[in-house]
């Protein structure tokens, strides 16, 4: 049978699956060191060689990069983009009416945010005077406003409803300082019909949760949401949406549903007739929502952990008590079982990942010279926003004296820094706009220690320190800021 080889079966024949098994959805489920990394090493350059384009979110890890050189391998090509690489604006109205996408994006972030009923009216108000502002209710696309010009308006609008205006400004600022202006300070941006030309891996690692939610969900949701608009139905695959070791990301985002249906399950119900193939890979069934999984049809279940993924990948493939016994015992890493959403074959049967040989390790460099394709994208960035900070009106920026090049040169020169102090920056300048007290966690640090070694670093000018309400009750928190002189003591450092 033609289609794409993932390998053989236990009888030594070929694993071979059609290219439209794909579309139904895939659900992969397999813990640590079952070979989900190799099955999708092995996979997407399959597909990508029928001319599918490839979509990547590898949200922990750094495997997917080697899909580089295996894409070369089959004559096409990928880009490996990191949250620092996006040159994205979510107020810019990619295709359809502006009405649209302006109600798209504010329930998008009433939803990342969770910000308070009140502030989502006030959110509302201030986007469609932003459109009126720069022009998009008369139909001008040369130039959109950006998430920092709703800050910005926000914090200017004083006759606003007070609890409400807080609430938006806390929240908005504590995501752009996540952000920061070399990401989301684009007044022209990439868009999904952009990136949905050209094959991509979102390297999400060390980004926060917010942050992967508000990057990827409009890339992903908005081309889905542009096919269901031009009536497409019936298309032919053409366009692989893979989301690897995605369990947190699944599991929260049950929770922008909002009442409502989540914006995942809603899309893998449909995405079959818009020629999208939305696939999960995941350690475990835990805590996934029962409409995603009966909507992903083409389930591959490696070696699993428990007893209850065991039974329920029992139930999802339809295996005997007799099947389940021997898939615990024979399914050692690379060993999967699946069962075909489609054809007259509906039995499950298992087969055997080809171990991949050794790949060259893909540098950092070689993830820059993927990206130079999409960097061809004509771009336009908000030069007012480069030194952005969440409080325009900061006093001691207005009152702090011009500084000589003698007195500005001693500022910006780094210090020796201790090995504790280089950690702690690290791990701001990974992610920034985390409250104080989830640094000193994540750090294992003491209150005291941790708030003695954070004041001395504002002091010597490598961090900022905000107070911002992170959420709806309780006292402000601490939120820390990576200033230019962090990143050159880390790249000093090494």
């Amino acid at each position: 049978m033609n289609g794409i080889v993932l390998g053989r079966t236990f009888g030594g024949r070929k694993a071979s699956f059609a290219k439209k098994m794909f579309s139904a959805g895939v659900l992969c489920i397999g813990n640590t060191n079952a070979g989900k990394s190799t099955l999708l090493l092995t996979l997407l350059p399959l597909l990508a060689a029928t001319g599918v384009i490839v979509h990547v979110g590898d949200f922990f890890k750094q495997d997917m990069r080697a899909l580089i050189p295996r894409f070369r391998a089959v004559g096409r090509s990928i880009a490996v983009l990191r949250p620092k690489d996006f040159c994205w604006n979510l107020l810019q109205v990619p295709s359809g009416e502006p009405s649209i996408h302006l109600t798209l994006v504010c329930d998008l972030l009433a939803r990342v945010m969770d910000i308070p009923s009140r502030a989502q009216v006030l959110l509302r108000r201030a986007v469609h005077d932003l459109y009126e502002e720069f022009g998009v209710w008369r139909g001008s696309v040369a130039s959109w406003p950006t998430l920092f010009d709703l800050h910005r308006a926000a914090f200017r609008a004083k006759s606003w409803n007070a609890a409400g205006r807080e609430a938006l400004l806390d929240r908005l600022g504590s995501l752009l300082l996540s952000l920061t202006p070399q990401v989301a300070g684009y007044r022209v941006g990439w868009t999904h019909l952009d990136l949905a030309k050209h094959s991509c891996v979102f390297e999400m690692g060390g980004a926060a949760e917010r942050v992967k939610h508000i990057l990827l969900l409009p890339f992903v949701l908005g081309e889905f949401a542009h096919r269901m608009r031009s009536g497409v139905a019936n298309r032919a695959l053409d366009l692989c949406v893979i989301l690897d070791d995605s369990q947190r990301f699944v599991v929260e985002s049950q929770g922008l549903g909002r009442g409502s249906l989540p914006p995942l399950i809603e899309m893998a119900g449909l995405v079959r007739g818009a020629g999208i193939s939305l696939g999960i890979s995941a350690q475990s069934f835990q805590g996934f929502p029962a409409g995603l999984i009966e909507n992903l049809s083409l389930k591959i279940m490696g070696r699993l952990g428990s007893d209850d993924d065991w039974r329920r990948m029992a139930r999802e493939l339809g295996l005997s008590h007799e099947q389940r016994a021997w898939a615990e015992l024979q399914l050692t890493p690379g060993r999967f079982i699946t069962r075909l959403p489609l054809g007259p074959w509906r039995k499950p049967f298992p087969f055997i990942v080809q171990p991949l040989r050794r790949l060259p390790r893909v540098t950092d460099a070689e993830v820059k010279a993927s990206q130079a394709p999409r960097r061809t994208i004509p771009t336009l960035f908000a030069e007012e926003y480069r030194h952005w900070t969440p409080y325009e009106a900061e006093t001691e920026l207005r009152t702090k004296p011009r500084a000589t090049p003698e007195s500005a040169s001693q500022s910006d020169q780094v210090d020796e820094l201790s090995e504790i102090e280089l950690r702690f920056l690290r791990l701001i300048v990974l992610e920034p706009g985390l409250s104080a007290s989830t640094y000193a966690r994540r750090m294992n640090l003491r209150g005291s220690r941790a708030k003695a070694l954070r004041e001395s670093l504002v002091r010597r000018s490598y961090v900022r320190v905000h107070s911002l309400a992170t959420s709806g009750r309780g006292r402000p928190s601490i939120v820390v800021e990576p200033l230019a002189k962090a990143r050159a003591a880390l790249e000093q450092a090494g």
